[in-house]
């Protein structure tokens, strides 16, 4: 069947191109809805497409769960939502985010951090990359906002403003 991944991103000096030389960095993009059940798909995808940079979305995994191991990625930037939508321990696995950038590319991982002062309902990371020969940097922001749902426990305001 049809891959259920998409969202390819070329960015080259902060233009999109069509045939980006050897010095872009490729970005795919993806709300997996559950990463361990894609890990077979999402490998082929990576292979075709030679991205450097997966930024995922809605992995749904815990604390227990190790990161899924991807060939010739290295995970970086996971973070698990522990704070469910009612502001207690979050009990099944929702939410949560992680990067995984290619190994033996010419991007090198300088940091990653929380986004600080992000509501802990709210999975968020930046990823701080420097290209190896001409030594741009670069930032990527992996954010999930979880929809808001109508029921009495979901106290939040969705007009959230963070800074």
């Amino acid at each position: 069947g049809q891959p259920s991944f998409h969202c390819l991103l070329k960015v080259q000096d902060g233009d999109i191109e069509s045939n980006p030389g050897p010095n872009c960095l490729r970005i795919i993009q993806c709300n997996v809805n559950g990463l361990r059940s894609k890990i077979t798909e999402l490998q082929r995808l990576l292979g075709k497409t030679e991205a450097d940079v997966a930024v995922l979305q809605e992995t749904n995994h815990t604390t227990k769960v190790q990161s899924p191991k991807i060939n010739d990625y290295i995970p970086t930037g996971r973070r698990d939502r522990t704070i469910n939508r009612a502001g207690g321990t979050n009990t099944t696995p929702h939410g949560g985010i992680i990067c995984y950038v290619r190994k033996n590319c010419c991007w090198e991982i300088l940091s990653n951090e929380p986004i600080p002062n992000c509501p802990n309902f709210i999975d968020s990371n930046t990823l701080s990359l420097r290209c190896s020969s001409t030594k741009q940097l670069i930032r990527i922001i992996n954010f999930y906002y979880p929809p808001a749902r109508a029921s009495v426990a979901d106290n939040r305001d969705d007009n959230n403003n963070f800074e």
